[in-house]
């Protein structure tokens, strides 16, 4: 098989549609996995401190370290002069 015969297959596959009996029974199957994970039992506690470990890891990546960064200097830029008005040199 050929690269161009492969991505002619590939771009057959993107017009496979999913009828709704399958539709249906993934559903039921990824709603029961949720229900027997156990999320439902966990107490709010546990699901606040999920949330916050996941913030955490997610704060720690580059991209968004650099993303609030920014941030914070355009906020710190468009409100200096405000903060700055009122001081005098000595």
């Amino acid at each position: 098989m050929t690269d161009k015969e492969l991505v002619k297959q590939l771009k057959n596959l993107t017009a496979i549609k999913a009828d709704a009996d399958f539709k249906a029974r993934n559903c039921e199957i990824l709603l029961s996995q949720i229900k027997n994970s156990g999320a439902l039992s966990m107490s709010g506690v546990e699901k606040s401190l999920i949330y916050i470990n996941n913030f955490f890891k997610t704060a720690l990546q580059p991209a968004f370290s650099l993303a609030i960064f920014v941030c914070i200097m355009l906020v710190g830029a468009a409100f200096s002069h405000k903060i700055l008005n009122g001081v005098n040199p000595n």
